[in-house]
């Protein structure tokens, strides 16, 4: 096995296109870039198609999606941190029973003066706040900059936010540059980008935490400065402690560090504290392992025993689920045009469904109707890539004299489907866009089910 896994691999490597190299996922850098990219430009493109109360949940997925590519690199603690962020995010933005403004446009701008008493969201491609937001202020924009006074909570995603003025509350800033210039925050500041910076005229009354590639806090800290960050840089005053989680991690005067200072780094010299820094507690050096080379799955047998549990249980279901469902089996796809189609009808499901089932979740009786809605929308991802493998069957076995029985056609459907999903590289791509033309042909299945319904 481990001689044919070797050919195997070394064969599909070998037909992978040195054009699509930048698809590899070790390339963290590009692909960040590149998903904060496609987070704005369809953002920007189809903001004008919503109401208002989709406005609320498309900003919740949106500032979520931007916390998981930047996440990504800290792979033992991605999912925790990711669950984390989503918490806050629960718990900061209004429910739907609070006082809301929203504003829209190319520019969107509280003006020098102007004060807005409730909730302001605003969406457009640079939102300026110079004046009062009474209230808590939810941007998304390419730019975003509040040099005014905010006294609720801030939640910015954009390409850049810029927080010049006063928020009495929390600053969630989601991009790829973050910065804290001439501002004071009465609490703390979640910082999430390629590059955050925390100014040295920034005051902060609470925590903060910063999840970067480039980190740079020159400013105030009223408790305790939390890093996750390839590079940091601290040069200003923390109250209590530092944890430091970094490839280099570099302390500078006039820093000055009240409490005790750990460094989660792979040597001793990552770790610099340059003369005139000053530590009032102890210095501490996590020392983590280098990451090891990991084995390819694909020279594993353990990696094919999987597989074929999975192709048997995805079988069984399918079989079942074709089985109650009869109308299912001739589900076909006619061109190219019906794939998009139904892949955008897939990726607008899987993305308002759960959101429309949390908004559900406000209020007492939605309560269980979220809950149908969140369990109709995970089976619906599970048998999205089953109901794939019997289209792409009948296609296989499509004859004049008429089809096999729609167990033949599933089983060799899911064998290509399974081998698309694992191609290295792209089998993520090949694993979403399956995923959403499926879920997209479950949900056109079930809209025809009800108008046929209503004719009777």
């Amino acid at each position: 096995i481990a001689l044919f896994a070797t050919a195997a691999w070394s064969a599909v490597l070998a037909t992978v296109p040195a054009g699509l190299a930048w698809l590899n996922p070790f390339g963290l850098g590009g692909l960040l870039d590149l998903a904060i990219n496609f987070i704005v430009n369809v953002s920007f493109e189809g903001t004008t198609m919503f109401s208002p109360i989709i406005d609320i949940a498309v900003v919740m997925a949106l500032v979520t999606m931007f916390a998981w590519p930047l996440l990504a690199a800290y792979r033992s603690r991605a999912g925790t941190a990711l669950a984390l962020s989503v918490l806050m995010l629960a718990t900061v933005v209004p429910s739907l029973g609070h006082a809301l403004e929203i504003r829209r446009g190319d520019v969107t701008t509280v003006a020098a003066g102007e004060t807005v008493d409730d909730t302001l969201i605003a969406i457009g491609q640079s939102v300026v706040i110079d004046g009062n937001v009474n209230g808590d202020l939810i941007a998304f924009a390419r730019r975003v900059t509040v040099s005014g006074h905010v006294t609720g909570d801030v939640i910015g995603g954009a390409e850049t936010v810029s927080i010049e003025g006063a928020v009495d509350g929390n600053v969630f800033g989601f991009g790829r540059t973050v910065t804290l210039g001439e501002s004071t925050v009465g609490h703390n500041v979640y910082g999430f980008g390629r590059d955050v910076t925390i100014g040295r005229e920034a005051g902060i009354g609470g925590n903060a935490a910063t999840f970067a590639n480039d980190a740079d806090v020159s400013g105030r800290v009223g408790i305790d400065l939390m890093s996750f960050a390839n590079t940091l840089s601290l040069s200003g005053r923390v109250a209590r402690n530092v944890d430091a989680y970094g490839n280099e991690i570099t302390v500078v005067p006039p820093a000055n560090v009240f409490g005790n200072l750990t460094a989660h780094v792979s040597a001793t010299d990552k770790l610099k504290i340059a003369d005139g820094a000053t530590i009032g507690g102890q210095v501490k050096t996590d020392l983590r392992e280098a990451p090891r080379a990991q084995r390819s799955p694909y020279l594993t047998t353990s990696f094919y025993v999987r597989q074929i549990i999975r192709l048997g249980a995805a079988f069984l279901t399918g079989a079942l689920l074709l089985w109650i469902f009869p109308g299912l089996r001739t589900l076909s796809i006619r061109s190219g045009a019906d794939a998009v189609k139904t892949g955008v009808t897939g990726l607008v499901t899987a993305v308002m469904l759960p959101l429309a089932a949390l908004i559900a979740c406000i209020t007492i009786f939605g309560i269980p109707l979220g809950l149908v809605g969140f369990v109709v929308w995970l089976l619906g991802l599970y048998f999205a890539k089953i109901l794939v493998a019997q289209v792409i069957g009948r296609a296989l076995f499509k004859s004049p004299i008429g089809y096999p029985h729609y167990a033949a056609t599933l089983l060799s459907g899911l064998v290509i489907v399974i081998i698309s999903v694992n191609i290295p590289w792209i089998g993520w791509l090949a694993n979403v866009v399956l995923t959403c033309v499926g879920l997209g042909a479950l949900a056109l299945y079930a809209a025809g089910l009800r108008e046929r319904a209503a004719e009777f």
